[in-house]
C-alpha cells in the first residue's frame, strides 16, 4: 500500500537516525533538527518525497566502507585501521560482528593525519 504523507515525527525519527548513524557532531544534529522545524511547517511530504529520501538514505549508505575497503584505500593493514577505530581517531559504526566507516570520515581523517592529501 503506498502511503502518500508520512508525519513529522516520522521525519524526525529518520533524521536523527542519519545524525547518530556516523557520530555526527553537534552542528550535524543542529542543522537536522533545523530541517525538522522546517519540515514540521511544511505540507505533508507526497510519495516522490519519501522515495527521495529513501534514495538519499540508500547512497548514504553506499558511501560506507568495511575496514578491509579503508585499509586499502589508506595502504595499510586491516589491523590499523582497526586500531584507529578503536583509539577513536577514525570514526566508525558497528554493524554485527564488523565496522562501517563513512567516506566523509576517512577522508577527514586523512585531512587531520596529513593536511596536503585532498586539498586540505
Amino acid at each position: 500500500m503506498a502511503r502518500t504523507q508520512i508525519t513529522e515525527l516520522e521525519v524526525a525519527a529518520h533524521l536523527i537516525a542519519r545524525t547518530t548513524h556516523h557520530r555526527s557532531t553537534a552542528d550535524d544534529i543542529r542543522r537536522a533538527a533545523e530541517e525538522v522545524v522546517q519540515l514540521a511547517q511544511a505540507p505533508p511530504l507526497r510519495e516522490a518525497d519519501i522515495d527521495r529520501l529513501v534514495d538519499t538514505q540508500a547512497r548514504r549508505a553506499a558511501d560506507d566502507l568495511t575496514v578491509e575497503q579503508a585499509a586499502r584505500l589508506l595502504s595499510v593493514s586491516k589491523m590499523t585501521v582497526y586500531r584507529l577505530v578503536h583509539s577513536g581517531e577514525l570514526p566508525a559504526v558497528r554493524v554485527g560482528r564488523s565496522f562501517r566507516i563513512a567516506r566523509r570520515d576517512l577522508d577527514d581523517y586523512l585531512r587531520r593525519s596529513n593536511p596536503r592529501i585532498l586539498g586540505g
